[in-house]
């Protein structure tokens, strides 16, 4: 009949929104469900890696806490002269190696090394070059300084194997009254001599060719001698102490340095580095460290 005609119509349109609703639904509700789904994982692979950053974090603070102390020097009751240091590292652990060699109250020298890159890597090959370079200058006292750091190349290159770091450095001897000094690749100290008031970048009679580590490299070093009386100072750094940078990208620089070192250099050494070191922070501002920095002070006090 017509009637019945018409209501299976009816039924049919009915049928037909009810399953577009349906099928609206269904696609809502699977869209809503992988969202949830996708947005669980996001917060799980996130709360993974922001535990794994934390851990990541306290590693690297153990490492620079395990660096700092290894690092440590005891520069007190030294006989004859006066030394501070300021080493800072640009995050986490340093790529900078600094030493004091002394026999009881006797002071042997000074060093500081500068490992090529910066965080972990570098910091880790710290800790290898670091007993290198004091087993060789502790254990050749019969050798000029020039024939320790050509000792030194062999060795890092021999035991650091394929790892690509290179380091500059200088060493620095003590004896008496003079100073016997070597430079690797590395930016020339500082040298005051307070008879003449002269407080200029030191100048080796041979400039030194070659870094320290790298295979393959023709290297050539030599040592130089000069006078180290009562007041006399050297002054040594790594190179990120040049290189800090302020808000508006300028460097510290050489001279700015020079500059800071003859405006201090009537204090102690413990106050040389404090007043340094405070010249750099100021100059820095809040621009972020982009290297790590230290600075070492010796100063010849009276016998």
């Amino acid at each position: 009949s017509r009637f019945s005609i018409k209501i299976l119509k009816h039924i049919n349109f009915l049928c037909s929104i009810f399953d577009s609703f349906f099928n609206i639904f269904f696609s809502v509700a699977m869209i809503l469900i992988i969202n949830l789904i996708y947005t669980f994982i996001v917060y799980v692979v996130e709360k993974n890696l922001e535990q794994k950053n934390k851990n990541l974090d306290n590693e690297i603070k153990m490492a620079s806490v395990i660096q700092q102390s290894f690092f440590k020097q005891d520069v007190t009751n030294l006989k004859g002269v006066d030394i501070a240091y300021y080493s800072r590292a640009m995050a986490g652990v340093s790529g900078d190696i600094y030493d004091v060699y002394r026999n009881g109250d006797e002071i042997e020298g000074v060093a500081i090394f500068d490992v090529s890159g910066h965080g972990i890597s570098s910091g880790l090959v710290t800790m290898l070059v670091k007993n290198i370079i004091d087993q060789e200058f502790t254990n050749n006292k019969d050798l000029e300084l020039w024939e320790i750091l050509n000792n030194i190349n062999d060795r890092v290159i021999e035991e650091k194997g394929d790892i690509e770091n290179y380091l500059t450095g200088i060493l620095v001897r003590y004896m008496g009254n003079k100073l016997e000094i070597a430079i690797a690749g590395h930016p020339n100290p500082i040298f005051y001599q307070k008879s003449s008031g002269r407080c200029v970048f030191f100048k080796p009679i041979k400039e030194s060719v070659g870094a320290i580590g790298i295979p393959g490299l023709p290297v050539f070093y030599t040592s130089d001698y000069i006078d180290f009386e009562p007041g006399d100072e050297i002054i040594l750094y790594s190179d990120g102490v040049c290189d800090v940078a302020n808000s508006e990208n300028v460097s510290f620089g050489a001279d700015r340095l020079l500059k800071t070192v003859k405006c201090v250099i009537d204090n102690d050494a413990a106050g040389q580095i404090e007043n340094i070191s405070k010249q750099i922070k100021m100059f820095r501002g809040t621009k972020h460290q982009n290297d790590d920095i230290t600075v070492i002070v010796l100063k010849k006090t009276n016998d």
